[in-house]
């Protein structure tokens, strides 16, 4: 079947990040105004054909509902910040549908999640917002997964999310409309660069964020991230960077007020949090992964940092959703 990229759907699910499918229409808005009004035309669909409210609050109109569109040519699915707990039959069998017919199919930030529960992702490299990394592997071992900005493969797409779905449509926009045509929205969306400069890997961590740093800074936070579950020691971290230990508690003090010890903790337990919210996974295998010796001992520190158990916060979690479930 021909596939007509100039045709485009965004499918917005509950509490769906604005920000990414404003930044999508943006572009395509700049196509019709430089091309001519009639060139890409777009919808908004949602599950049920109601309005969906994004996680600001604002509630968008939809032109439609799923069960009412045979086809569609491209499709992105908007999910929400967190990991989405949507068990929706009839969303899956949606996107299979689409896929079986050709279609390009893709998703913004927690959506490859989405793609994944629905089988679309086997043997193909995909991309997820860097703070869903850890979880997502956990889910979805098998999964080849990457931190790109976004990974365009022939009929599928995943995207990074927030500002990233500008370098997704860009590159769309590029490959169905031409390089004058993109360079000419770069200038009027005030994007400096071309695609050739832009960074395509998500600066995820605090190495990547901070070049600022002394190199042998960075090199000890890149191995306190590397290893979570048997986490180094102060003389194993400073031999590894070459350094003394009282030089890499200078280092570590000086940047964040705190020695590497400290610092590895806070790293550890926020990386526990993030599993705690996003998986299914036994609070003691969650312990064992961030390198805690027992669920005790996991279970303090954690109180210590956060004011509440890893229980507490998982009930917390739940509550919530039964009463988002129950509102929806």
């Amino acid at each position: 079947m021909h596939i007509n990229p100039k045709n485009f759907s965004f499918l917005l699910l509950p509490d769906f990040t604005l920000l990414s499918y404003v930044s999508a229409i943006e572009v395509l808005r700049q196509v019709n105004r430089v091309m001519g009004a009639d060139t890409v035309k777009w919808q908004a669909l949602s599950l049920d054909g109601n309005p969906v409210r994004s996680s600001n609050g604002m509630l968008m109109p939809v032109d439609g509902m799923i069960s009412e569109t045979n086809y569609v040519p491209w499709l992105c699915v908007c999910s929400e910040d967190l990991v989405p707990e949507t068990k929706s039959s009839k969303l899956y069998s949606y996107l299979n549908m689409l896929d079986r017919f050709g279609a390009i199919v893709g998703g913004c930030g927690s959506a490859t999640y989405i793609l994944a529960r629905s089988g679309l992702l086997r043997d193909k490299s995909s991309t997820i917002h860097w703070e869903y990394l850890n979880s997502m592997q956990e889910e979805f071992p098998e999964l080849d997964l990457t931190l790109d900005l976004h990974i365009i493969h022939d009929r599928r797409f995943t995207c990074s999310g927030g500002a990233a779905v500008l370098d997704l449509m860009m590159t769309y926009c590029e490959k169905y409309f031409g390089t004058e045509v993109s360079d000419e929205i770069r200038c009027q969306l005030l994007i400096n660069q071309s695609l050739e400069d832009r960074q395509y890997y998500q600066r995820s961590t605090l190495v990547s964020r901070s070049a600022r740093y002394h190199p042998t800074l960075v090199k000890a936070i890149q191995l306190i991230e590397d290893n979570m579950e048997a986490p180094l020691t102060r003389k194993e971290l400073a031999d590894e960077c070459g350094a003394s230990i009282r030089n890499i508690e200078r280092l570590f003090r000086r940047a964040f007020k705190m020695g590497p010890a400290a610092y590895y903790v806070d790293v550890r337990l926020k990386r526990a949090r993030n599993l705690l919210l996003n998986t299914a996974m036994p609070i003691s295998e969650i312990a064992l992964a961030c390198g805690f010796r027992s669920a005790s001992h996991f279970s303090k520190r954690f109180r210590d940092k956060f004011s509440l158990t890893p229980l507490s916060l998982r009930s917390n979690k739940s509550s919530q959703s039964d009463v988002k479930q129950a509102n929806s």
